[in-house]
């Protein structure tokens, strides 16, 4: 189905639905987690999230913040996805982002894979990369999530290399 409108086209809800960016799966935790340090630490998954091909998808993870007990440590968050079971640590990488102890919003887009709809699992974790402290992540002020919003038909690639 396509979800674009045509001059004096009274569109079905179904297209409108379709035509706005709206959300397709949502996990929050508001526990915090901890305490780990060099390795690589799952904190939250979403599982069985509906994709369809052709459309572009955004995921986000607000509100991640992780605390170390060393002012000047580094820590990394990771993005991972799977399609064939839930998601792992060792599971395909999407994002990554690196702070020092403060939040942290990691946004990705992608494209559903081959012709067919499919679910997704996606996970969200942290490892300290730099220092030598111990890494707690931090669910104060509402929590962090993994947000996973449903962007449209997928108009391919428009940008410019330079």
């Amino acid at each position: 189905m396509v979800d674009e409108f045509t001059s004096g086209e009274r569109p079905t809800a179904e297209k409108l639905n379709r035509a706005v960016l709206k959300c397709v799966a949502r996990g929050n935790r508001n526990t915090a987690k901890g305490t780990f340090t060099t390795t690589e630490t799952a904190a939250l998954r979403i599982d069985n999230v509906p994709v369809e091909a052709g459309r572009l998808y955004r995921i986000e993870m607000p509100g991640w913040r992780a605390d170390s007990t060393v002012n000047t440590d580094v820590n990394k968050f990771y993005l991972r996805y799977s399609t064939t079971s839930p998601a792992t640590t060792s599971s395909t990488l999407l994002a990554t982002n690196e702070m020092n102890d403060q939040m942290s919003t990691m946004v990705v887009g992608f494209v559903t894979p081959g012709s067919d709809s499919t679910t997704y699992s996606f996970i969200g974790s942290c490892a300290r990369i730099g220092g030598s402290g111990n890494v707690t992540l931090q669910a104060d002020g509402g929590g962090y999530s993994i947000v996973v919003y449903d962007c449209g038909i997928d108009p391919g690639d428009t940008g410019i290399d330079l």
